[in-house]
């Protein structure tokens, strides 16, 4: 099974084209990707785009929405990360006016305003993009050359993405909730600033599409942190996403496709026993390290 799992289903009288990012599915996780969809009498239809085997997005998926802009047979896409779970007509979104706009996003809940990697200013999350393609590929060489020539950050493509366009149009915070249960309920000066009338509480209920940002499954160190807690992570994680308003709505969904099985499955129960493992013994690993540069660091003192 895909390490994530985005189910949307059609809207009564629309036709959609999806196009899914190929960075190595196998031909059964493709089959079970058809199957998420309800029979639409040929008015969904899914297609794979395969990034070729030297593409950055080919050697990291963090990169694939970059590469999949060239590759795109179409004009005018909404781009989805994997990590999402929908629930609101996408209807209301896809026709939205982008006012000249080369794409439309949602501020980051966790840095309105940026972080140290990028310049201070007002600053997007790229799980959700609506982007006028025709327009945006006439700086598609702009951009490869922004990702090509900067230093690589924490948060990769988004911090190139915002780096290379500073011009985008912003569209309410329902539409891309992420660090709901964690950060997003955090006090912080940029939050309080940007969402000032409790919005960002409000999610818990008015959220049209769930962003699970954070790893599937975190460090031993971040769990262990009783200062941040709960953790964020993935709902489908070893560790879960305890908190998550939305982390058994995630699961219900799952639970009517070809995947609806894998939740109590033999397969699933190994596969996180061996995650739970291995966060055990990275986390015992960094003990160590940490232990011994700070032996030595004041044995030179």
């Amino acid at each position: 099974m895909p390490t994530t799992v985005a189910v949307i289903e059609a809207t009564a009288g629309k036709r959609m084209s999806f196009y899914i990012v190929d960075c190595g599915l196998s031909s059964d996780d493709k089959e079970k990707m058809k199957k998420a969809f309800p029979p639409s009498n040929g008015r969904v239809t899914m297609n794979f785009i395969e990034l070729p085997d030297r593409s950055k997005g080919r050697q990291d998926p963090s990169w694939a929405k970059i590469d999949a802009v060239g590759h795109l047979p179409t004009e005018w896409v909404l781009l989805l990360d994997s990590d999402i779970l929908v629930r609101h007509d996408l209807g209301e979104l896809w026709n939205l006016n982008l006012q000249g706009k080369m794409f439309a996003a949602v501020r980051d809940i966790g840095f309105p305003m940026g972080h140290e990697g990028v310049q201070r200013g007002p600053y997007f999350n790229a799980g959700v993009m609506l982007i006028d393609l025709a327009k945006f590929r006439t700086r598609l060489d702009s951009l490869v050359e922004v990702v090509g020539e900067r230093p690589q950050t924490a948060y990769k493509d988004q911090d190139a993405l915002n780096v290379f366009n500073g011009e985008w149009q912003e569209i309410g915070v329902e539409w891309n909730a992420t660090g709901l249960g964690t950060y997003a309920k955090m006090h912080a000066a940029d939050r309080a600033a940007v969402w000032p009338n409790g919005e960002l509480d409000k999610l818990k209920r008015s959220a049209k599409i769930v962003h699970f940002t954070g790893p599937v499954h975190p460090s031993l160190s971040r769990v262990l942190d009783k200062y941040n807690q709960p953790w964020t992570s993935k709902p489908w994680g070893c560790a879960g996403a305890p908190g998550h308003p939305f982390a058994s709505d995630w699961f219900a969904v799952l639970g009517r496709t070809a995947w609806k099985d894998w939740v109590r499955s033999k397969e699933r129960e190994r596969d996180m026993m061996d995650a739970e493992q291995r966060v055990i013994d990275e986390g015992v690993k960094e003990f160590k390290e940490r232990v011994k540069a700070a032996r030595k660091l004041f044995e030179c003192e």
